[in-house]
């Protein structure tokens, strides 16, 4: 915001002791932040060390007053754009979270977003309107774990057999980031780094070893195997 990375959220000491007054220093201290910060030459607040979850009197005065500030900030611009593996990463959380909290509010919020996948950016015939077909069967793998219902694993097996048909690389094993039947590059690539996001191809070794595991089918479990052992080392 205001042309500078990162500038809604980070924090300079003299800032924090300006809002947070007589709370500053245990702010200063149970925040981490330094004169030199942690990014850029400012301070992304995080605890820098392990402890009590509940914050003390103190530190919360200090976040109520910290947040109140940065309200008055100017806001990031909104990226509005719908990407089909962010929404599968997002559903496939969603969904073990709610399984595993027991939060009805929170499945019925996955499985609105999976209908409107389905709907919207699903060509059919397991075909996705983006490269990474993986992140959706895993989403909606755990989708059908979390809910029982055996229409998202239909729709995940769809996809894994079309990950397996045009994305496999037969030879070496693992998986390319463009399907066969997709215009030519001078070379096609194969993702293999776990960064900000996980690789196409670790989200797909998981998916389908999960797949495999719920459905039976050999091939989904040699795919998955194929991946790890062409990476293993």
């Amino acid at each position: 915001s205001e042309g500078v990375e990162g500038q809604f959220f980070v924090w300079s000491t003299a800032e924090i002791e300006a809002v947070c007054g007589p709370d500053a220093p245990a702010a200063l201290d149970w925040y981490g932040a330094t004169e030199t910060g942690n990014f850029e030459g400012s301070n992304i607040l995080f605890r820098p060390r392990r402890g009590e979850l509940m914050r003390p009197t103190q530190i919360e005065n200090a976040r109520r007053s910290l947040l109140a500030q940065r309200e008055k900030r100017v806001r990031p611009g909104l990226d509005d754009k719908v990407l089909t593996e962010w929404n599968g990463l997002m559903l496939a959380t969603l969904a073990e979270a709610a399984a595993a909290l027991d939060r009805p509010d929170w499945l019925r919020a996955a499985q609105e977003n999976a209908d409107f996948l389905c709907t919207h950016l699903h060509q059919g015939q397991g075909r996705w309107l983006r490269s990474w077909q993986a992140a959706m069967i895993d989403a909606l793998v755990r989708l059908s774990e979390a809910t029982g219902e055996a229409r998202w694993i239909e729709v995940a097996t769809q996809t894994a057999d079309v990950l397996l048909e045009f994305f496999s690389d037969p030879e070496r094993g693992g998986f390319f980031s463009t399907g066969s039947d997709a215009p030519a590059l001078v070379a096609r690539p194969k993702e293999i780094m776990d960064n900000a996001l996980p690789s196409a191809n670790s989200l797909a070794a998981g998916a389908l070893l999960r797949l495999g595991a719920l459905t039976g089918e050999d091939r989904y479990l040699e795919a998955a195997e194929g991946t790890l052992a062409l990476f293993g080392a």
